[in-house]
């Protein structure tokens, strides 16, 4: 065999060998490096679901789950810190409410219990005040504690008969106004907490948080008309102006409208005066 053609056949022979090696190293996966962790692990108590504020806490409510000691922070539960942490808030009533899976606080529960949840629930510097409500009045019952609402007020305005026609193109007899909004729901009767299926209840009194000035203005609205609820969307906390929150029946029809607009343009024949002067006697009609 010639000498060239060998040289030819041992080089391929060894150029093969050669690319079989890389790909056999580039398939061959290596062990995963072993990372040996030093942060340094404790156990504090959270949430093991949703709680709602005003709940009695129950062991079924709490867990202990794993955290970075060098991460923990004041008022957080930790084990070991204490014979019995978990004893110490079971039965105690919530503040606010937990997300399940959230850090559970000491200073989240009400140290001293009382028999009335709603004093749980309120927020410092608010007030629990009930209103009386009908199925209508309340959105056909779909309310559950927990809820936000606005509250209108419908009232009669006494307009009397020699008033003047600004007064009559503002209002006949009837008035709409939204006089409290983003209302939190406390209470539908005497059940303050949500059931577990979250459906509403038709109820005949529902109880809502408000400020000191917001308490005033509901009892004054109590006596003036009648109160209506209207549920808001989750999360929605917009305010609108107040000025923009009131209806008339003059306002809210569109026959009403018209009538309304036709007064203002048209005047209204009421007398006939006769005028005397040098160039002669005039009759002049005289409007409103």
């Amino acid at each position: 065999m010639n000498r060239n053609v060998l040289i030819v056949l041992a080089g391929s022979l060894l150029t093969a060998i050669i690319v079989g090696l890389i790909a056999q190293s580039a398939l061959k996966s290596d062990p995963a490096p072993v990372v040996s962790s030093s942060v340094e692990m404790t156990e504090i108590i959270v949430t093991s679901k949703v709680v709602s504020a005003g709940k009695k806490i129950e062991k079924t409510d709490l867990k202990w789950e794993k955290w970075p000691s060098d991460a923990t922070f004041p008022g957080a539960i930790i084990k070991g810190e204490s014979d019995n942490p978990v004893d110490d808030i079971i039965g105690k009533r919530v503040k606010r409410n937990f997300d399940a899976g959230e850090p559970f606080l000491k200073s989240a529960v009400v140290r001293t219990e009382s028999k009335n949840v709603l004093t749980a629930k309120l927020k410092k510097g608010m007030r629990a005040m009930a209103i009386d409500v009908s199925a209508e009045s309340m959105v056909g019952g779909f309310l559950i504690p927990g809820d936000f609402v606005d509250v209108i007020m419908t009232y009669k305005v006494k307009v009397d008969a020699d008033s003047n026609q600004d007064v009559k193109n503002t209002v006949k007899a009837l008035a709409s106004e939204t006089i409290l909004q983003n209302v939190r729901v406390l209470a539908v009767d005497q059940l303050a907490e949500a059931a577990s299926e979250d459906k509403g209840k038709v109820g005949r009194t529902i109880t809502l948080e408000v400020d000191a000035k917001q308490q005033q203005s509901l009892a004054l609205a109590g006596t003036l008309g009648d109160l209506h609820l209207s549920l808001r969307a989750a999360g929605d906390e917009t305010i609108i102006d107040s000025a923009d929150q009131s209806t008339t029946d003059v306002t809210i029809g569109q026959t009403l409208n018209k009538v309304t607009e036709m007064q203002k343009t048209k005047r209204k024949k009421t007398d006939a005066v006769r005028i005397y002067s040098n160039s002669g006697v005039v009759d002049r009609d005289v409007y409103e």
